[in-house]
């Protein structure tokens, strides 16, 4: 079974593994940040989860982008960040309901895709 991975953010390289080192266990889309592109996304591709490839982002982009994330918390689907410490600590401290699984960087395209597996 694929489970299905919306994904968005400014870290390229992680996008890229999900379609290049992980598309065997994945069904995977991008999105922008934009909170309507998010929301249309998540209706129309009914991913099993959010994966945000967090980087470093202004406190604005974060608020405009955590306003569109509360439609996953109602449809109950899981947000995955993936990004460094400080960034994802950062994030959670202003939402942490929403988030349900966090990946700290370094972190390999293995390691990620079996944790994402398990908790799934």
């Amino acid at each position: 079974m694929k489970y299905k991975l919306l994904l968005a953010g400014k870290n390229q390289v992680i996008v890229d593994d999900f379609f290049y080192a992980m598309h065997e266990d994945f069904e995977c889309m991008t999105t922008s940040i934009r909170g309507s592109d998010v929301v249309n996304h998540i209706r129309y591709f009914q991913p099993d989860a959010f994966v945000y490839c967090i980087t470093p982002e202004s406190r604005e982009t974060i608020n405009k982008l955590i306003t569109a994330l509360d439609t996953i918390e109602r449809k109950k689907l899981n947000l995955i960040l993936i990004g460094d410490s400080d960034t994802c600590e950062e994030f959670t401290l202003m939402k942490p309901e929403l988030v349900s699984l966090t990946l700290l960087k370094p972190i390999t395209a293995s390691a990620a895709r079996q944790q994402i597996i398990k908790f799934l």
